[in-house]
């Protein structure tokens, strides 16, 4: 009776539980860090890009782009785990000539390991902005054919002044309210296993512009701050897009038959097995 309640009681834990991919996340300090890592990667961190078309005198065509970029302050290993219950696979797509993730396909099996789906990088977005600029007057901010690159990824400040090819203070960016999900960086709990893909925090940027007397762009821009996390979990078997600015996109494949029958009848036949062995003894 003891061991038919305790079979029970396995069966209905196997049954209410999902298998979920399963990693641990690794700070590389030096090379021996990334023994037995699957591989290693850096977060993203935001520059801000603000252009003016070259060749421009009267109209000229200001740019404001976000990209991101590797935060090199901290690079991170990622290791699949395998337990009893599941094997993890997982399989990191990189922007070009960087460690800066552009995807990452997984897949978890508790029989079989398949082939996961792979997901390149989402193309780089532009946002212009047309705008009028005296010629009358003094420099403006960003001469014509010229770009300033602005690391407000990590930036301390909610504000910040930045000078324009001018030399003059003629940018400000602002940076919002951080999302409700987000975390401090310093309080993620590496080496430990975790069902979770964790990545430089979102939040919005708005980049003002005194480009010249009167004249003045404004944009709202998507940025990673890597002082701060979020995380989504990895899907039982798929990929997690990264997107151009900043943010992820989970794709969830269809998944492995439910093994949850087998392991019934398994634990069923082995609670017999040891029943009859029970009963020889006596």
């Amino acid at each position: 009776m003891k061991v038919a309640s305790t079979m029970l009681l396995l069966c209905v834990l196997l049954e209410a539980c999902t298998v979920l991919p399963t990693v641990e996340y690794r700070a590389i300090a030096e090379p021996r860090d990334a023994a037995g890592l699957t591989d290693t990667f850096y977060r993203n961190e935001s520059t801000v890009e603000v252009a003016v078309a070259a060749g421009k005198s009267d109209v000229a065509a200001v740019t404001i782009t976000s990209r991101p970029g590797d935060y090199k302050a901290q690079k991170l290993g990622i290791r699949a785990l395998t337990d009893w219950r599941s094997a993890t696979v997982v399989n990191i797509n990189k922007v070009a000539n960087t460690d800066r993730i552009s995807s990452v396909g997984v897949e978890v099996t508790d029989t079989t390991v398949k082939r996961i789906t792979d997901i390149g990088a989402i193309a780089g977005k532009f946002i212009a902005l047309m705008g009028m600029v005296n010629p009358d007057a003094s420099p403006p901010c960003i001469a014509a054919g010229k770009t300033v690159a602005l690391p407000v990824g990590s930036q301390i400040a909610p504000v910040q002044q930045y000078k324009g090819t001018s030399g003059e203070p003629c940018i400000q960016v602002s940076l919002q309210p951080l999302p409700p999900d987000a975390l401090k960086a310093e309080d993620w709990e590496l080496n430990k296993p975790t069902h979770n893909f964790y990545y430089s925090a979102c939040r919005d940027a708005t980049i003002d512009v005194t480009q010249g007397p009167n004249h003045r762009v404004s944009k709202t821009v998507r940025v990673a701050d890597p002082r701060y996390l979020q995380f989504v979990q990895f899907p039982p078997k798929g990929s997690i897009a990264l997107h151009s600015e900043c943010g992820v996109s989970v794709q969830t494949d269809k998944a492995a038959p439910d093994s949850g029958a087998a392991i019934v009848e398994a634990l069923e036949t082995q609670a017999k097995a040891i029943k009859d062995a029970l009963d020889a003894r006596k």
